[in-house]
């Protein structure tokens, strides 16, 4: 390697030291959440067709579970079991 080279490859790498000396520790930059819902209350979104609904058996949109909500009409008798769940949850059928 000629002399002019080295020379050049030592100020290079004097020089990213030096950047990276300069730009001190890298920090991680903070999440933001734009939007979370957890769908357990009507409290963080709408129903675009107007109110929850049931028809009494298979047809409805509502929350069920701690809290059931199905507008005016009866909660439904014909939610599947689902295991595993705590507190209230979105459930919907032949919406």
């Amino acid at each position: 390697m000629n002399r002019h080279l080295r020379t050049f490859l030592k100020k290079a790498t004097a020089i990213v030291a030096m950047a990276a000396v300069a730009a001190g520790p890298v920090q991680a930059v903070a999440q933001e959440t734009i939007w979370r819902e957890t769908f357990d209350t009507a409290a963080g979104f709408t129903v675009s067709s107007g109110d929850f609904f049931s028809d009494g058996f298979g047809d409805y949109l509502g929350l069920t579970g701690g809290t059931p909500d199905f507008g005016t009409g009866s909660s439904p008798s014909g939610i599947p079991s689902f295991t595993g769940t705590t507190g209230s949850y979105l459930v919907g059928e032949d919406l």
